[in-house]
Parts: C-alpha cells; sequence; structure tokens
C-alpha cells in the first residue's frame, strides 16, 4: 500500500500522478499526495489504493462547496448539494465499518 496523506492547500496543484504518471489537477483545499514530498496523486489511485482516504477527501471537497455556497447566500443550501453532502458521508461511514465496501 503507498502512504498517502491528505493536507489541505491554498493553491491548485498539476502534474503527473506519482503513482500511475496521469495527468493530475488538484483544486485549491483537500489534496491528496504520496509522502513525504506531497506528489500529487490522481483520484482514480488514491481510491483504489486508500478508498477511505479517497472518501474523506471527497467528504471535505463536498463539505466545503456546501459551506461556501451557504456562506454566500445566507438562504438555504440546494438540494442537490445537501444530497450530495449525504452521499459523501454515507460513502466514508461504510468505509469505516469492518467487512463493509462502498460502491
Amino acid at each position: 500500500m503507498a502512504d498517502l496523506i491528505l493536507c489541505f492547500s491554498d493553491s491548485a496543484r498539476k502534474g503527473p500522478c506519482a503513482l500511475c504518471g496521469a495527468a493530475t489537477v488538484q483544486d485549491h483545499g483537500p489534496q491528496v499526495g504520496l509522502a513525504p514530498e506531497m506528489a500529487p496523486v490522481c483520484r482514480d489511485c488514491c481510491r483504489q489504493h486508500v478508498p477511505a482516504l479517497w472518501a474523506l477527501a471527497e467528504l471535505c471537497r463536498v463539505a466545503e462547496c456546501v459551506g461556501r455556497v451557504s456562506h454566500h447566500t445566507r438562504l438555504r443550501v440546494p438540494l442537490a448539494l445537501l444530497m450530495e453532502l449525504t452521499r459523501a458521508a454515507g460513502v466514508y461511514f461504510d468505509l469505516l465499518q469492518p467487512g463493509r465496501k462502498a460502491g
């Protein structure tokens, strides 16, 4: 298993995936990288090697989006965003349960 880490970055990064070599673009915010140099890792490799970390990164990304929308609108968050947040939280929760795989 690869030693992948999750960190928060104020800037976007792009470059080849440290595991498969595919072109990778990571927006600002939560980013997954190969330890110790934090070389970028694509979503597919992260999902394949450490599914729970991928699910956590996805949950962080969606939560940041929901927070940004609710902060700017000061009204209601669109139902589609709330459903996406619920889905991401469910996937992460399922991966934490022993003997279960998220779909």
